[in-house]
Protein backbone atom coordinates (compact mmCIF):
# COMPACT_ATOMS: atom_id res chain seq x y z
CA UNK A 1 0.00 0.00 0.00
CA UNK A 2 2.66 2.13 0.70
CA UNK A 3 4.56 2.30 -2.71
CA UNK A 4 1.30 2.71 -4.19
CA UNK A 5 0.93 5.81 -2.64
CA UNK A 6 4.59 6.67 -3.01
CA UNK A 7 3.81 6.48 -6.90
CA UNK A 8 0.57 7.84 -7.10
CA UNK A 9 1.22 11.35 -7.45
CA UNK A 10 3.62 10.95 -10.63
CA UNK A 11 0.84 8.50 -12.08
CA UNK A 12 -1.75 11.77 -12.10
CA UNK A 13 0.77 13.98 -13.57
CA UNK A 14 1.84 11.64 -16.39
CA UNK A 15 -2.40 10.84 -16.90
CA UNK A 16 -2.70 15.02 -16.66
CA UNK A 17 0.36 15.57 -19.08
CA UNK A 18 -1.61 13.04 -21.50
CA UNK A 19 -4.81 14.77 -21.17
CA UNK A 20 -3.32 18.12 -22.19
CA UNK A 21 -1.53 16.19 -25.18
CA UNK A 22 -4.41 15.20 -26.94
CA UNK A 23 -5.98 18.60 -26.78
CA UNK A 24 -6.36 19.31 -30.33
CA UNK A 25 -4.50 22.25 -30.43
CA UNK A 26 -4.15 22.86 -34.50
CA UNK A 27 -7.20 24.75 -34.04
CA UNK A 28 -5.90 27.68 -32.90
CA UNK A 29 -3.19 27.65 -35.22
CA UNK A 30 -5.60 27.58 -37.94
CA UNK A 31 -7.68 30.80 -36.55
CA UNK A 32 -6.47 33.83 -38.00
CA UNK A 33 -4.64 36.10 -35.71
CA UNK A 34 -5.68 38.97 -33.74
CA UNK A 35 -4.45 42.63 -34.52
CA UNK A 36 -3.51 43.57 -31.28
CA UNK A 37 -0.23 44.67 -29.45
CA UNK A 38 1.22 47.58 -28.22
CA UNK A 39 4.38 49.32 -27.76
CA UNK A 40 5.56 51.22 -24.61
CA UNK A 41 7.40 54.12 -24.68
CA UNK A 42 7.90 57.89 -22.74
CA UNK A 43 5.57 61.12 -23.29
CA UNK A 44 7.51 64.08 -25.17
CA UNK A 45 6.52 67.50 -24.60
CA UNK A 46 3.33 68.10 -24.21
CA UNK A 47 2.53 64.90 -22.97
CA UNK A 48 0.20 62.42 -25.25
CA UNK A 49 -3.33 61.49 -25.23
CA UNK A 50 -5.80 57.93 -25.62
CA UNK A 51 -6.56 57.84 -28.87
CA UNK A 52 -5.01 60.37 -31.17
CA UNK A 53 -1.78 59.91 -33.55
CA UNK A 54 2.01 60.33 -32.38
CA UNK A 55 5.32 60.57 -33.97
CA UNK A 56 8.80 59.70 -32.27
CA UNK A 57 10.76 62.68 -31.24
CA UNK A 58 13.63 60.39 -29.94
CA UNK A 59 14.15 56.80 -29.29
CA UNK A 60 11.30 55.79 -27.86
CA UNK A 61 9.60 58.76 -27.20
CA UNK A 62 6.19 59.88 -28.64
CA UNK A 63 5.13 63.25 -29.14
CA UNK A 64 1.48 64.30 -30.47
CA UNK A 65 1.51 64.07 -34.53
CA UNK A 66 -0.58 67.19 -36.31
CA UNK A 67 0.79 67.41 -40.09
CA UNK A 68 0.07 65.12 -43.19
CA UNK A 69 3.54 65.11 -43.60
CA UNK A 70 4.43 63.71 -40.28
CA UNK A 71 5.84 60.13 -40.23
CA UNK A 72 3.27 58.86 -38.12
CA UNK A 73 4.46 55.24 -35.30
CA UNK A 74 0.87 54.45 -34.24
CA UNK A 75 -1.96 55.63 -32.04
CA UNK A 76 -1.75 56.67 -28.18
CA UNK A 77 -3.28 54.50 -26.22
CA UNK A 78 -2.79 55.97 -23.16
CA UNK A 79 -2.90 59.09 -21.90
CA UNK A 80 0.41 60.79 -20.46
CA UNK A 81 1.90 64.33 -19.57
CA UNK A 82 5.45 64.74 -20.44
CA UNK A 83 8.05 62.10 -19.37
CA UNK A 84 5.25 59.98 -18.17
CA UNK A 85 4.97 56.47 -19.49
CA UNK A 86 2.70 55.24 -22.00
CA UNK A 87 1.81 53.04 -25.09
CA UNK A 88 1.26 53.26 -28.56
CA UNK A 89 -0.85 50.95 -31.28
CA UNK A 90 2.24 50.90 -33.89
CA UNK A 91 1.68 50.03 -37.70
CA UNK A 92 0.24 46.24 -38.52
CA UNK A 93 -1.97 46.82 -35.04
CA UNK A 94 -5.79 47.29 -34.51
CA UNK A 95 -7.15 50.25 -32.61
CA UNK A 96 -9.31 53.11 -31.73
CA UNK A 97 -8.49 56.47 -33.16
CA UNK A 98 -10.63 60.14 -32.51
CA UNK A 99 -11.99 61.36 -36.19
CA UNK A 100 -11.58 65.20 -37.30
CA UNK A 101 -14.30 65.04 -39.92
CA UNK A 102 -16.31 62.46 -41.60
CA UNK A 103 -14.99 59.18 -42.29
CA UNK A 104 -15.82 56.38 -44.12
CA UNK A 105 -15.03 52.71 -44.33
CA UNK A 106 -12.00 52.05 -45.88
CA UNK A 107 -10.62 55.40 -46.15
CA UNK A 108 -6.74 55.88 -45.95
CA UNK A 109 -6.64 58.38 -43.07
CA UNK A 110 -3.72 60.76 -41.88
CA UNK A 111 -3.26 63.01 -39.14
CA UNK A 112 -4.43 66.54 -38.85
CA UNK A 113 -5.15 69.76 -36.94
CA UNK A 114 -5.26 68.13 -32.77
CA UNK A 115 -3.58 64.84 -33.93
CA UNK A 116 -6.90 62.90 -34.81
CA UNK A 117 -7.72 61.05 -38.07
CA UNK A 118 -8.95 63.03 -41.66
CA UNK A 119 -9.12 61.43 -44.75
CA UNK A 120 -6.58 61.01 -47.23
CA UNK A 121 -6.99 64.08 -50.19
CA UNK A 122 -6.04 62.72 -53.03
CA UNK A 123 -6.16 65.94 -54.77
CA UNK A 124 -3.87 67.57 -52.74
CA UNK A 125 -0.53 68.43 -54.41
CA UNK A 126 1.58 68.61 -51.09
CA UNK A 127 3.10 65.07 -49.57
CA UNK A 128 1.10 63.25 -47.30
CA UNK A 129 1.48 60.29 -45.57
CA UNK A 130 -0.63 57.39 -44.80
CA UNK A 131 -1.27 56.62 -41.41
CA UNK A 132 -4.23 54.24 -40.70
CA UNK A 133 -7.18 52.70 -42.76
CA UNK A 134 -10.83 52.80 -41.33
CA UNK A 135 -12.32 49.99 -40.82
CA UNK A 136 -15.83 51.74 -39.16
CA UNK A 137 -17.45 55.22 -39.99
CA UNK A 138 -17.79 58.42 -38.13
CA UNK A 139 -20.29 61.08 -39.39
CA UNK A 140 -18.05 64.01 -37.85
CA UNK A 141 -15.18 65.06 -35.47
CA UNK A 142 -14.55 63.31 -32.83
CA UNK A 143 -16.09 60.25 -33.19
CA UNK A 144 -13.70 56.23 -32.17
CA UNK A 145 -13.33 55.30 -35.90
CA UNK A 146 -11.57 51.16 -35.29
CA UNK A 147 -8.47 51.51 -37.75
CA UNK A 148 -5.61 49.01 -38.76
CA UNK A 149 -2.78 51.26 -38.20
CA UNK A 150 -0.36 51.08 -41.59
CA UNK A 151 3.21 52.09 -42.19
CA UNK A 152 4.08 55.83 -42.76
CA UNK A 153 3.94 55.24 -46.34
CA UNK A 154 4.20 58.77 -48.33
CA UNK A 155 1.56 59.46 -51.17
CA UNK A 156 2.91 61.96 -53.20
CA UNK A 157 -0.17 63.01 -55.65
CA UNK A 158 -0.20 65.89 -58.48
CA UNK A 159 -2.96 66.14 -60.93
CA UNK A 160 -1.49 64.56 -64.30
CA UNK A 161 -4.62 65.10 -66.72
CA UNK A 162 -6.16 68.74 -65.60
CA UNK A 163 -5.26 72.06 -67.00
CA UNK A 164 -5.35 75.89 -65.90
CA UNK A 165 -5.16 78.75 -67.35
CA UNK A 166 -2.02 81.80 -66.44
CA UNK A 167 -3.55 86.06 -67.44
CA UNK A 168 -1.21 88.35 -68.67
CA UNK A 169 0.93 89.70 -65.70
CA UNK A 170 0.36 86.30 -63.43
CA UNK A 171 4.16 85.89 -63.52
CA UNK A 172 4.33 82.16 -61.22
CA UNK A 173 3.66 79.35 -63.44
CA UNK A 174 1.04 76.95 -61.50
CA UNK A 175 2.82 73.42 -60.62
CA UNK A 176 -0.82 71.80 -59.61
CA UNK A 177 -1.89 70.87 -63.34
CA UNK A 178 -0.73 69.03 -65.79
CA UNK A 179 -1.21 71.69 -68.78
CA UNK A 180 -0.76 75.52 -68.26
CA UNK A 181 -2.45 78.01 -70.66
CA UNK A 182 -0.51 80.99 -70.55
CA UNK A 183 -1.60 84.68 -71.40
CA UNK A 184 1.35 87.45 -71.66
CA UNK A 185 0.45 90.88 -71.51
CA UNK A 186 1.98 93.56 -73.58
CA UNK A 187 4.91 94.35 -71.70
CA UNK A 188 7.74 91.83 -71.04
CA UNK A 189 7.05 89.05 -68.50
CA UNK A 190 9.75 87.69 -65.86
CA UNK A 191 8.20 84.19 -64.97
CA UNK A 192 8.72 82.14 -62.62
CA UNK A 193 8.60 77.93 -61.66
CA UNK A 194 8.35 76.74 -58.33
CA UNK A 195 9.60 72.86 -57.80
CA UNK A 196 7.16 70.35 -58.52
CA UNK A 197 6.89 66.68 -57.46
CA UNK A 198 9.12 63.99 -58.37
CA UNK A 199 7.81 62.44 -61.93
CA UNK A 200 5.71 65.46 -62.63
CA UNK A 201 5.07 65.99 -66.00
CA UNK A 202 4.51 69.62 -66.72
CA UNK A 203 3.10 70.85 -70.38
CA UNK A 204 3.09 75.41 -70.84
CA UNK A 205 1.60 76.93 -74.18
CA UNK A 206 1.35 80.42 -75.14
CA UNK A 207 -2.36 80.43 -76.19
CA UNK A 208 -2.48 84.46 -76.26
CA UNK A 209 0.63 86.75 -77.32
CA UNK A 210 -0.29 90.38 -75.81
CA UNK A 211 2.89 91.76 -77.34
CA UNK A 212 5.75 90.93 -74.31
CA UNK A 213 8.12 87.84 -74.01
CA UNK A 214 7.43 85.74 -71.10
CA UNK A 215 11.25 84.32 -70.04
CA UNK A 216 10.47 81.23 -67.61
CA UNK A 217 13.14 80.48 -64.92
CA UNK A 218 12.76 77.66 -62.87
CA UNK A 219 13.76 77.37 -59.21
CA UNK A 220 15.70 74.35 -59.85
CA UNK A 221 16.61 73.34 -63.25
CA UNK A 222 19.45 71.53 -65.31
CA UNK A 223 20.73 71.64 -68.65
CA UNK A 224 18.81 75.12 -69.43
CA UNK A 225 18.52 78.23 -67.59
CA UNK A 226 15.63 80.13 -69.27
CA UNK A 227 12.98 79.47 -71.71
CA UNK A 228 11.10 82.42 -73.88
CA UNK A 229 7.31 82.21 -74.82
CA UNK A 230 7.33 84.74 -77.42
CA UNK A 231 4.82 83.82 -80.09
CA UNK A 232 1.38 82.03 -79.54
CA UNK A 233 1.54 78.62 -79.69
CA UNK A 234 4.72 78.14 -78.03
CA UNK A 235 4.80 75.02 -75.79
CA UNK A 236 7.28 73.39 -73.54
CA UNK A 237 7.25 69.86 -71.76
CA UNK A 238 9.11 69.72 -68.50
CA UNK A 239 9.67 66.73 -66.23
CA UNK A 240 10.98 67.12 -62.48
CA UNK A 241 13.75 65.21 -61.56
CA UNK A 242 14.13 65.83 -57.79
CA UNK A 243 14.78 68.32 -55.95
CA UNK A 244 18.53 68.56 -56.82
CA UNK A 245 17.98 68.16 -60.56
CA UNK A 246 14.77 70.17 -60.68
CA UNK A 247 13.12 70.68 -63.93
CA UNK A 248 14.76 69.04 -66.86
CA UNK A 249 13.31 69.86 -70.55
CA UNK A 250 11.33 66.85 -72.56
CA UNK A 251 10.72 68.54 -75.58
CA UNK A 252 9.27 71.62 -77.28
CA UNK A 253 7.77 73.19 -80.54
CA UNK A 254 6.46 76.53 -81.58
CA UNK A 255 4.64 77.90 -84.82
CA UNK A 256 7.38 80.13 -86.41
CA UNK A 257 10.14 78.04 -84.14
CA UNK A 258 10.76 76.66 -81.02
CA UNK A 259 11.11 78.65 -77.83
CA UNK A 260 14.52 79.98 -77.31
CA UNK A 261 16.34 77.93 -74.41
CA UNK A 262 19.34 79.68 -72.57
CA UNK A 263 21.54 77.69 -71.27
Amino acid sequence: MKRVKRFGLPVLLIGLIFALLSVPFWHDARAATPLTGSARATAGTGGVTKGLFVKLSAANTIVASTGVGDSVVGVCELTASANGLTRYAPAGTMTTVTSGEAISVGDLLTTGTGSKAFVLDTSDTSTQRVAAMALTAASGADEDVTCIVLPSVVEKRFITTSSTTSAADSLAIPVTHAVVAKTTGGDAEALTLADGTVGQVLTITLVTDGGGDGTLTPTTCTGFATIVFADAGDTMTLLFVDATVGWIIVGGTGVAAPPVITV
